[in-house]
């Protein structure tokens, strides 16, 4: 459903999917034409991807990578806009005759087509990844081709950081199974390999117009153990060079498959200056000058364990190096045992109630998460106005308000005060006090109704 706003006025519908529809938007406040994508319902988990998708590409931005505008979270209405790629589906685009997906393959000027545009979409994967982040869902329909040539890699909503794509036995359940890697079908930890072997399914299907794996999860697996299967076998004619980088990045184990470097060279394209450098720069540069820094956080941290809480404030003016402090510093803690790290920022293109606190509890419920069925035991007993606070919590096992919860959903209206005001004489709960303040009634509230409510007059 579009959004109720005076901002943006529907154009059309540019596309639906299981989690949202994708319209054309007139935004009156830049006077410009945007896409702009909601959820289809206000579910935690659809409400989750929605902000991931958008906190993905944060302070990223590269040609090949689409350009995200803003995001609005406000109760009922979650969506973000995004540039407006005006143009065609890569296999479409690629297929310019009408080839379909079942054959008989690419057309011989597809090719030229192929070289144009695949350089593009394997930067703007690079790009993703120099960032530290995976996109786990790669596919054709996450790939557009603007009408001047223009390739544009979309749909970030399962993108994860790669010290969280860990090992998680559910990850077969998120993205689209036939183009995913055997170590993200298994729920093994993932790395940069498994969004190229996501790359070389794409790639198969839009030379030979079939893809290389069918079936379910376990026949799907089987296949991929046998070894990569040849486009070039399916469909003469193909170049050697695109039949090797196929069979290269569908190499079952994660070590077996090319880089970005390797790519571009087997696509006869020389890197980009920017991969250069970063395949020359060590995996790990020294950190020097800041022990003193280091050891106030270590400290803070120890505080964590003797007395339950602490905070410790990291200033100083921009490009001091806060941010590579504290990568630094959490890279040590994340190494110990039972200690467990979330992370979230304030944003200033996005509008969403507690902002300081929103990409935390984001995070928080993707390590309960995590727990499965061990997350019940962190239930809190004001769950129910928790979740209308922050809605993403309801995605947790065990934190569903339909068990439990006299029916209570976490749209109903904001909960009153649980309790007298202070300013509220609650002599006996049987006999509905008045507010010491103005002698107005209260009324009681709560499961049994003996609890109250101080009066509006002056709560």
């Amino acid at each position: 459903m579009f959004p109720t706003t005076t901002r943006f006025r529907e154009i059309d519908v540019l596309g639906k999917g299981g989690m949202g529809v994708v319209y054309r938007a007139y935004d009156a406040e830049s006077a410009r034409v945007v896409a702009l994508k909601t959820v289809r319902r206000p579910s935690g988990d659809d409400l989750y991807h929605l902000k991931e998708e958008f906190r993905a590409l944060t302070g990223i931005s590269h040609p090949n990578l689409v350009e995200l505008h803003e995001l609005f979270v406000d109760g009922e209405q979650s969506f973000f806009t995004m540039e407006l790629i005006e143009g065609t589906g890569v296999l479409e685009h690629l297929w310019g005759d009408g080839t379909t997906a079942t054959g008989p393959g690419i057309p011989p000027d597809g090719i030229a087509r192929l070289d144009a545009v695949l350089p593009q979409v394997v930067a703007g994967i690079a790009a993703l990844h120099d960032e530290g982040r995976l996109h786990r869902d790669l596919k054709p329909s996450n790939v557009m081709v603007s009408w001047e040539g223009r390739a544009v890699v979309l749909d970030f909503g399962l993108a994860l950081a790669w010290r969280e794509a860990a090992v998680d036995p559910s990850a077969a359940s998120y993205g689209t199974q036939r183009y995913m890697s055997p170590e993200q079908l298994e729920g093994a930890a993932l790395t940069p390999a498994s969004d190229w072997f996501a790359l070389g399914v794409l790639l198969f299907e839009a030379l030979t117009g079939t893809l290389p794996y069918r079936g379910s999860v376990a026949e799907i697996l089987e296949q991929q153990r046998l070894g990569p299967p040849s486009p070039a076998e399916r469909v003469p004619g193909i170049p050697a060079r695109l039949d090797a980088l196929v069979k290269a990045l569908l190499q079952p184990q994660p070590s077996a498959r090319p880089g970005v470097a390797e790519i571009l060279q087997m696509l006869h394209e020389t890197p980009t200056p920017r991969s250069s450098l970063r395949m020359l720069v060590p995996a790990e540069a020294p950190f020097l000058g800041r022990e003193r820094e280091l050891e106030a956080l270590r400290e803070g941290a120890s505080q964590v364990d003797s007395v339950g809480l602490s905070l410790v404030t990291v200033e100083g003016v921009s490009g001091i190096g806060k941010t590579e402090l504290l990568r630094r510093f959490l890279a040590t803690m994340e190494a110990e045992a039972g200690t467990v790290i979330l992370r979230g920022r304030c944003q200033p293109r996005e509008s969403v109630r507690f902002k300081a606190f929103d990409g935390l509890v984001d995070a928080l419920s993707r390590h309960l998460r995590r727990l499965g069925d061990g997350a019940a035991a962190f239930r809190p007993a004001d769950l129910r106005d928790l979740l209308r606070l922050f809605p993403v919590l309801a995605r947790v096992t065990g934190f569903d308000l339909a068990h439990g919860d006299e029916g209570a959903t976490s749209n109903d209206p904001a909960p009153p005060v649980a309790g007298p005001s202070p300013r509220c004489a609650a002599s006996s709960p049987a006999s509905a006090p008045r507010c010491a303040s103005c002698s107005g009634s209260t009324t009681p509230t709560g499961p049994t109704r003996t609890a109250w409510r101080c009066c509006a007059r002056c709560s």
